[in-house]
Parts: structure tokens; C-alpha cells; sequence
């Protein structure tokens, strides 16, 4: 049930207009028509064949953003850098950390420029974007996790788009200078993600110094990480990290869909692209534990927190469940 309730009687209260005043009143403003949904739509479309330039008055804005939201998802590329970038990516480091590269990028690279050409050509929700092959590796004695195999069109897509929104997910992470999220720092060079290595030492050396300085610490991770990352999850990671990137963030969600074979849930594992791709979803949990005063570091999904109350580390580790749940 909801109630409202006049909390502030010293509220000047609006007085009800007597018949008198009511009939003074200047006759109403008469308003043109609305204009029905394909009508508007189909202006729209003529502002566009005739080259309109959009002005900054409102009924011209309200076009472009319309036309935006009505076509805007169809209108999204690969670029030619993206995809020169994927290309010396994927000959440099293999398409995956698991499985030996497949015969067919030999084809693919010898008839480079009309592959690219074509990938190019089309908005990436067309482009065939086929299911990952899938096999279960041995992890540890008594464990397996699901890696993926992507085809090669497919791997040149979804390393292209990773490429496109590796600046802004880097912009948008903890910076580097705090210390506090090691793995995965996105600085692009001769086809590497991560020209400054991987981190892991850093990390290490960054634990040992809290280790010392406090009486308590915490361990986290997130179990099977890569397969429990929900592609919206990523969409919406994106656009939180920037929203001029909606169009290529629903692009990446419908390439995930499609290489999971319609699944929502799990992102390939072995695409050194979605080691970046987790960093993104991961951005707003370091803010969590910084914007309530815990000492951390990170590394991919490891979580190591600092205090000298156990105390507040049990609620650092309440907190990090309810939020992750």
C-alpha cells in the first residue's frame, strides 16, 4: 500500500480558481494533430534521403534521436582498423589458449583484403557468426571447465569488437596508478591487448606490501568466472563505461548469443579478447569495495582484501556475495 502524507504545512497550498476567474482565462493553445507512428517514421526517412542537416532546435533533434533508436542497431561496422588489428592479433598470439590454430586462417589470410572487405561490408548482426566447438579440459586432479573454439570469421569479429571497446573499458577502470586491479591493462601494440605483460607479479608484490601492513586478510574468487558472465551483464558494461557505445555494445551482446548458440550466460574461454571482456565486468565491483573504504586488489577474478579487523573482512566478503549474487 502507498500513502501520501503532507509533511510540510508551511507549503503555500494552491488555491482552487472560482468560475470568475476560470472564465477569464485566455482560450486554451490549439496543438496540431500528433502525427501517427509510420507517418513520423516516414518523415523521418525523407529528412534523411534529402540530407538534411539536423539543426539544434527541438523538432530536428527529436528526428536524428528517433532515427537513431528506430535504425541505430542496423547502422554498426567493423573497421578496418579493428579488423587489421585482429588480424596481427591472431597470427601473433593463436585464437586460443587451448586448441592448435585451425588450417582455415591460412585461406582467411591469403585472400585477406576481400575478407576484410566483406566483414566490412555488412552490419555485424549479419555477419555469420557461428557457435563455438566446445570440449571439456581437466582442471587440476579432480576438475574440468568448458573452453571454446571460435571459427575464424567469427574470431576476427568478436577480437575486432573487444579492439573497438578496449580504450573506453580501460578509461573506465580503476587506474592503474592505485594499485588495485592488476590483470588484463589494456595497451594495444603489434597486435597485443596487453603490451605492459600481464600483471600477475605486480600483484603479488602489491599483496605482499598490504600483507604486511595489516593483521588480516581475505581471499575471494568467482567460481567457473567466464561461463557465469551474462552477456547483458556485458552490454551493460560497456554502455556504463560509455554510453556513445550503446549501438556496439548490442552488437557484442548478439555476437555472444549467437557463438553460445542463443545461451545468454558464459563468454568463450580461450579468446585472449575475453580476457578484456571480463575486466569489464568487473569495473564496478572494485568500485564497491574502494567507495566503502576496503583495501584490495585484484587480479581477473581473484580478490584479496586487507584489515586489521576481521570483522570488517566478514562483511567485505557479505557485501561482495550479495552484490555478485
Amino acid at each position: 500500500m502507498v500513502r501520501i502524507y503532507a509533511v510540510n504545512s508551511g507549503v503555500q497550498q494552491r488555491r482552487q480558481p472560482d468560475l470568475c476567474e476560470v472564465s477569464q482565462r485566455e482560450p486554451p493553445v490549439e496543438r496540431p494533430e500528433p502525427v501517427k507512428g509510420w507517418e513520423f517514421l516516414a518523415q523521418v526517412f525523407t529528412c534523411l534521403s534529402s540530407k538534411l542537416v539536423f539543426s539544434t532546435d527541438g523538432c530536428d533533434v527529436f528526428k536524428y534521436l528517433a532515427l537513431r533508436i528506430a535504425w541505430g542497431a542496423i547502422l554498426t561496422k567493423l573497421t578496418e582498423d579493428s579488423l587489421d588489428f585482429a588480424r596481427r592479433h591472431l597470427e601473433r598470439f593463436e585464437d586460443s589458449d587451448f586448441f592448435p590454430r585451425l588450417p582455415a586462417y591460412q585461406a582467411v589470410w591469403a585472400d585477406w583484403e576481400n575478407v576484410r572487405d566483406r566483414l566490412m561490408s555488412s552490419n555485424v548482426k549479419k555477419l555469420p557468426i557461428v557457435p563455438a566447438d566446445s570440449m571439456p579440459v581437466a582442471k587440476g586432479k579432480c576438475s574440468y571447465r568448458i573452453v571454446h573454439q571460435l571459427d575464424p570469421l567469427t574470431c576476427l569479429t568478436y577480437t575486432a569488437l573487444a579492439y573497438r571497446v578496449g580504450p573506453v573499458i580501460e578509461a573506465a577502470r580503476v587506474p592503474a596508478s592505485q594499485g588495485v586491479a592488476f590483470s588484463n591493462r589494456f595497451s594495444p601494440l603489434d597486435g597485443a591487448f596487453f603490451s605492459s605483460g600481464t600483471g600477475y607479479d605486480e600483484y603479488k608484490e602489491k599483496s605482499r606490501q598490504l600483507a604486511n601492513n595489516h593483521e588480516f586478510a581475505a581471499t575471494a574468487d568467482i567460481s567457473d568466472f567466464f561461463n557465469q558472465i551474462y552477456s547483458h551483464r556485458v552490454r551493460g558494461s560497456i554502455e556504463a563505461a560509455d554510453p556513445r557505445l550503446d549501438e556496439v555494445a548490442q552488437d557484442f551482446e548478439s555476437v555472444i548469443h549467437s557463438i553460445n548458440a542463443g545461451a545468454s550466460k558464459g563468454i568463450p574461454v580461450g579468446p585472449n579478447a575475453s580476457n578484456l571482456i571480463s575486466e569489464a565486468v568487473l569495473i564496478d565491483v572494485d568500485q564497491l569495495l574502494i567507495r566503502n573504504g576496503f583495501k584490495h586488489v585484484r587480479y581477473v577474478d581473484d580478490i584479496r582484501m586487507f584489515d586489521n579487523d576481521k570483522y570488517s573482512l566478514q562483511y567485505a566478503i557479505e557485501l561482495l556475495s550479495i552484490y555478485l549474487y
